[in-house]
């Protein structure tokens, strides 16, 4: 296995591959489907990035000049050239299905593993690399909802995982300010 971080075209790319129609999942996903990357804008609804202005540090992406979708990542792991887990992230200033803007963030939206392969620590190989993960150095990470089973599983690993040195953590109940430094808030 090895991972490897993908930006919304490469992903585009590998799901293309499957023929999926729309809405239709990624065989042996449960989340990830056709509709992913393409319906990040109708999820995160927010002026685009490049008309922004007055950012803070943690705000600033080296160039200012490309579409929202642009800055989104994903940490993929893949075994044989084949998609195996995906912890999927979106450059956002809004809440999924919200309208209220506040400030940017790497948006933590999904961390899947593909059936077949759950329980072989892929994921928790994934959330110990998020640490290091370059695009999220110097910014903001903002951990979404958690299912029953990612509240007794993921959130502990997370929360033992991520140091928050470089780059500032909040959960998703956080909406209102920007945080002031690095670390956990």
């Amino acid at each position: 296995m090895n991972l490897q971080v993908w930006n919304n075209e490469q992903l585009s790319a590998y799901i293309g591959t499957k023929k999926l129609r729309a809405r239709e999942r990624v065989p042996g996903f449960k989340i990830l489907c056709a509709d992913t990357v393409m319906g990040r804008d109708h999820v995160f609804q927010c002026d685009p990035y490049s008309q922004t202005t007055s950012l803070s540090h943690l705000e600033m992406q080296p160039d200012t000049t490309l579409s929202n979708g642009a800055y989104d990542r994903h940490l993929v792991a893949l075994d044989a050239g084949q998609l195996i887990g995906i912890v999927a992230f979106a450059w956002t200033n809004a809440l999924p299905q919200s309208s209220d803007q506040t400030f940017w963030r790497n948006y933590l939206r999904f961390i899947e593993v593909r059936r077949t392969e759950r329980r072989e620590g892929i994921a928790t190989t994934m959330i110990d690399a998020l640490d290091e993960l370059e695009f999220i150095q110097g910014k903001v990470l903002q951990l979404s909802g958690y299912t029953k089973q990612g509240k007794r599983i993921v959130k502990p690993k997370i929360q033992a995982s991520l140091k928050a040195q470089n780059y500032a953590v909040i959960s998703r109940a956080h909406t209102t300010e920007i945080p002031k430094g690095y670390g956990w808030h």
